[in-house]
């Protein structure tokens, strides 16, 4: 059981929560090796969660969020994202990866390999799935 805003939630993984969600795109999931490919092109170790969900969905879209993921879109996937926001931001840590680029005053929301999820620099979530049962 988490709590979180208040609410129970009686959840197991990222699949039960976004099939609770309104209002959601999400993509077709892809292959354990896409996922792998990406994490060598990142040099990276995806947090558990974050691999559940390229998995089942490969992008989300829910609640004026889009996630990266792993599509055709360079817009929004987390390779093309996370190489581009290492260039342009300084000191970022080498197991962080992008979750979500706002496009809006800088707003980036990373994730590192152990799950922690961080509003730029600021940890905000221990994991992804507490990241969008705050959507």
């Amino acid at each position: 059981m988490r709590l979180l805003f208040g609410k129970e939630f009686n959840t197991k993984s990222i699949v039960d929560v976004i099939k609770t969600k309104k209002e959601v795109i999400i993509g077709k999931g892809v292959s354990a090796e896409m996922v792998h490919k990406a994490e060598k092109e990142l040099n990276v170790s995806f947090a558990e969660d974050y691999r559940e969900y390229l998995l089942n969905y490969g992008l989300l879209m829910c609640c004026g969020h889009e996630l990266t993921g792993l599509g055709k879109n360079e817009r929004t996937h987390v390779v093309f994202v996370t190489k581009q926001m290492k260039e342009l931001i300084n000191g970022i840590p080498d197991n962080w990866y992008v979750l979500e680029n706002a496009n809006i005053d800088g707003v980036i929301i990373w994730q590192d390999t152990t799950g922690n999820v961080y509003f730029n620099t600021k940890k905000i979530y221990s994991s992804l799935l507490d990241f969008i049962i705050s959507f």
